[in-house]
């Protein structure tokens, strides 16, 4: 497996993105006080695999759901995209 590189690898870090998940976590958890931030740092630090799965499964769906929106907006800005019905000219 690659090392992982850079400012936020430690000393006692082995190459694996665990410790770079547990540290993210812990810094949402410090900005967002208890609630979501919290909870993925228990699991991740529990090895909580269902809970984990459900915190990035409610991720993506924010980002797909936000792309779509923004998707949206820009469709209903762009003239560009609007279909052109009748005769093709």
């Amino acid at each position: 497996m690659a090392r992982l590189g850079g400012p936020l690898q430690q000393p006692g870090d082995q190459g694996t993105a665990a410790p770079l998940v547990v540290r993210a976590a812990r810094g949402a958890q410090q900005r967002a006080g208890e609630g979501v931030g919290l909870l993925l740092v228990q699991s991740v630090t529990s090895a909580d695999i269902p809970v984990m799965s459900a915190y990035l499964l409610l991720i993506a769906l924010l980002f797909v759901a936000i792309n779509l929106v923004v998707d949206l907006l820009y469709f209903a800005v762009d003239p560009r995209l609007r279909i052109v019905r009748g005769g093709g000219r």
